[in-house]
């Protein structure tokens, strides 16, 4: 008999994602952690996630793979998430605590994300941590649910009842597209494209089985002064936040190269603007393409704002039919290709992965719970870039968690570069003429 409970087939990027967990290939976990102030308490907190859970049939599905490929399930009790609770002391604890989430892949035949409560010893200051399976979020919807679970929460803290309206599985991102992409145009599309650009290699500080690697994280903060420095500074070059940031990480790879190099970051997009029609706003769902841009001859003495405009006008003529989610796709043939993702022969496949959530479209302010601090990251040790880097604008302040993973990077290495990627991008927003390598 056929399931009733099944909800449909999973698409391309969901396919990809689901994929990655199956091999455990650890790149299909994603976290957000909101910190804040106000009464929050394990109670409360669970009430709220059983709200969440209510609201959105995502959340009350999981993972199944039949005769016709994988599909959602939709069958999940509310029950069956773990639901953690950690007493966090400081910065340190908090940062081990979200690698473990990281390195421990959801059981996505039985749920497809849970919630941690992290409240100080003392009650003064709360964390909720949310993991989500990358088949049913993307850093977008991940931020507007954790908006969601505080707003409910406060919701339950002043005694009133809060609104559930819930929200079905929507359909797969291709098909939701307003000019919809087949397999023979992006084969057509990367075929008029000729053949990929060169890169230069990345190498492994170490070569180690998957079961060896831990993803490690970094978290970076840009005040409001100075980032509103930086954003003038952007505007007035004609060029964008992600564009500087990924200008001074090119430049900070020649740098370290010690001399001319070629260099390749990989973006995902969010592909919502390209809807038929705009989604809900509190909608769940993996809405991303990733895109490639590809900076040639790249040096240390570069001037910053010079390779920023370059690296938007590739990012925009990168986005393309080759790079869509195609409607017709074969998830047996898809999940084979994922085996290309992994390291080979010593080195990383491509550069850094940048995105960019941008400046968040909530605050997670609801009285009596104030958010001071959201952070976005996923796990990234199936080793098919050196780093992962979101980033996003949460209350006039930047922040980017940088995501690495051991033994292929060593920490020295990790730190190194971070401390220089961030030193270089924060000189940006002081100097006209931005050569500020050499300060």
């Amino acid at each position: 008999m056929p399931n009733t409970d099944c909800v449909r087939p999973l698409g391309f990027w969901e396919t990809i994602t689901a994929t990655n967990a199956r091999w455990k290939l650890g790149a299909s976990t994603m976290v957000v952690l909101g910190e804040g102030r106000g009464p929050l308490d394990e109670s409360t907190f669970v009430a709220a996630a059983k709200v969440l859970f209510q609201r959105h049939r995502l959340l009350r599905c999981r993972l199944d793979e039949g005769g016709s490929g994988l599909h959602f399930i939709d069958d999940v009790q509310f029950e069956d998430l773990a639901l953690p609770v950690h007493h966090i002391a400081d910065e340190s604890a908090m940062i081990t605590l979200i690698e473990q989430l990281l390195h421990d892949e959801l059981p996505d035949r039985r749920h497809l994300w849970d919630a941690v409560f992290a409240p100080s010893p003392d009650d003064s200051m709360w964390r909720i941590i949310l993991k989500v399976h990358h088949a049913i979020a993307d850093g977008r919807s991940l931020g507007r649910l954790l908006d969601q679970f505080i707003e409910i929460a406060s919701c339950l803290l002043r005694g009133e009842q809060p609104c559930i309206d819930p929200e079905d599985v929507p359909p797969a991102t291709e098909h939701r597209l307003a000019s919809p992409v087949t397999n023979a145009e992006v084969r057509a599309a990367m075929e008029a494209a000729g053949e990929e650009v060169p890169i230069s290699p990345w190498p492994l500080d170490h070569e180690a089985d998957l079961d060896c690697r831990r993803g490690r994280v970094a978290f970076r903060c840009l005040g409001s002064e100075t980032c509103e420095k930086l954003l003038g500074r952007c505007h007035a070059e004609g060029t964008t936040l992600l564009a500087a940031f990924a200008a001074a990480a090119a430049v900070t790879h020649a740098r370290h190269a010690g001399g001319v190099v070629d260099t390749d970051s990989l973006i995902p997009i969010d592909l919502r603007p390209y809807f038929a029609s705009p989604p809900p706003w509190r909608e769940l769902q993996m809405a991303v393409c990733c895109a490639r841009v590809f900076l040639p001859n790249i040096s240390s003495t570069d001037n910053l704002w010079e390779v920023a405009k370059a690296f938007r006008a590739d990012l925009s003529a990168s986005i393309v039919p080759s790079v869509m989610p195609p409607i017709d796709f074969d998830q047996d043939t898809l999940s084979g290709a994922v085996e290309g993702w992994t390291d080979v022969d010593g080195r990383y496949r491509h550069g850094w992965c940048l995105t960019n959530i941008g400046k968040l479209d909530w605050t997670g302010d609801h009285p009596p719970l104030t958010t001071d601090r959201v952070e976005v990251t996923a796990a990234v040790h199936f080793g098919g870039f050196p780093m992962l880097m979101p980033m996003l604008t949460h209350k006039g302040k930047f922040r980017v968690t940088f995501t690495w993973t051991e033994p292929l990077m060593d920490r020295s290495t990790a730190e190194l570069w971070i401390d220089h990627i961030w030193e270089t991008f924060v000189a940006m927003a002081e100097i006209g003429d931005p050569s500020v390598q050499s300060r």
